[in-house]
């Protein structure tokens, strides 16, 4: 996972959103939080088809049009014990 990072799309009030962060820091794995309100967040909702934050994406650093869709806190605490357990990391 060295050649992609993460994007949070959350609020920073939901705890969950906070965990994904933590989670991520914890492994120092590179992330980037993006706080969202009103339209953007029904915007973001509507596109990734989640009704929930965190809305947790996996992005190539080499091709921002590279994103995979993990899906919330613990579809991210499922897919990085996944990439650790197959050594993709």
């Amino acid at each position: 996972m060295n050649k992609r990072y993460f994007i949070v799309h959350g609020t920073e009030t939901c705890p969950f959103c906070v965990r994904a962060v933590g989670l991520l820091e914890s492994r120092n794995i590179s992330y980037v939080f993006s706080p969202l309100s009103g339209n953007q967040l029904v915007e973001t909702k509507q596109r990734l088809g989640f009704k929930t934050v965190p809305m947790i994406v996996e992005r190539d650093i080499h091709d921002k049009d590279h994103e995979t869709f993990i899906g919330g806190y613990s579809d991210l605490c499922s897919y990085l014990k996944t990439a650790t357990a197959t050594g993709d990391k």
